[in-house]
């Protein structure tokens, strides 16, 4: 609740926050579920990105989009202990970007064009 005058240059009075509102508290995410909700985050038109539960940990895929390309999918696992980090969402942006930049020079050294197979 915030009555502060708005005219008032000070503005003296306190702003009232409830926790709440910043630190809402739901039942406990599994590690597919926390790799899932970073992925809700990323869309690429030539590229989609999925995840699902291994035994080594949760594998995110990336596929191309284009048709009839020779390397259709690029795979990383994270381990449990990734994935409890607080740093988390930056280093799976992190990954991602870097995952997508190998997966993009991998396609084009084995296209036919290049005439590497």
């Amino acid at each position: 609740m915030d009555d502060r005058h708005p005219v008032d240059p000070w503005n003296r009075c306190i702003v009232y926050m409830g926790r709440n509102s910043l630190f809402e508290e739901g039942p406990p995410m599994t590690t597919l579920d926390i790799v899932q909700n970073e992925l809700e985050k990323y869309e690429h038109p030539y590229f989609e990105f999925s995840a699902r539960d291994t035994s080594k940990g949760v594998e995110l895929c990336i596929r191309s989009r284009i048709p009839d390309v020779l390397s259709p999918e690029y795979r990383l696992v994270f381990s449990d202990r990734d994935l409890q980090s607080t740093q988390f969402p930056w280093t799976f942006q992190k990954l991602l970007y870097d995952c997508l930049t190998d997966y993009i020079v991998e396609l084009f050294t084995r296209s036919p064009m290049t005439g590497n197979q």
